[in-house]
C-alpha cells in the first residue's frame, strides 16, 4: 500500500454490478492492481468505476519505479477531484480519469 490507513486493507466491497457502478476485478488468479479507492479505519474499501483502478502489469516500467520508489517524495500532496483549477496550490496533485473521459482532469493547472 503506497497511501492509506496504517491497518492492511483485508476486504474490498464494491456494488454488485456496473450497471450500479460496481467494478469486476479477477480475484481467482495472482492479479494484482493499482486501486485508489476510499479506505476506511476499519479494513475494509469501497470502490466504483469512478475510482482508479488498472491491472499492475499495464503500467509502464517508469510508473511502476515512481510508485515504488519515488512516490514517499510527494507524500504531503493533496489530491484534488475539481475539474476547476481555483484553490489549487503547489501541495495539489490533480486526480487524473483512469477511463479518458475527462481529459482535462490529467492537465497541470
Amino acid at each position: 500500500m503506497f497511501k492509506g490507513p496504517e491497518k492492511d486493507i483485508e476486504f474490498i466491497y464494491t456494488a454488485p454490478s456496473s450497471a450500479v457502478c460496481g467494478v469486476s476485478l479477477d480475484v481467482g488468479g495472482k492479479k494484482e492492481y493499482l486501486i485508489a479507492g476510499k479506505a476506511e479505519g476499519d479494513g475494509k474499501m469501497h470502490i466504483t468505476l469512478c475510482d482508479f483502478i488498472v491491472p499492475w502489469d499495464t503500467l509502464s516500467t517508469t510508473q511502476k519505479k515512481s510508485l515504488n520508489h519515488r512516490y514517499q517524495m510527494g507524500c504531503e500532496c493533496k489530491v484534488s477531484r475539481s475539474r476547476l483549477c481555483w484553490g489549487i496550490t503547489s501541495s495539489h496533485c490533480l486526480q487524473m480519469d483512469s477511463r479518458g473521459f475527462d481529459p482535462w482532469l490529467s492537465r497541470a493547472c
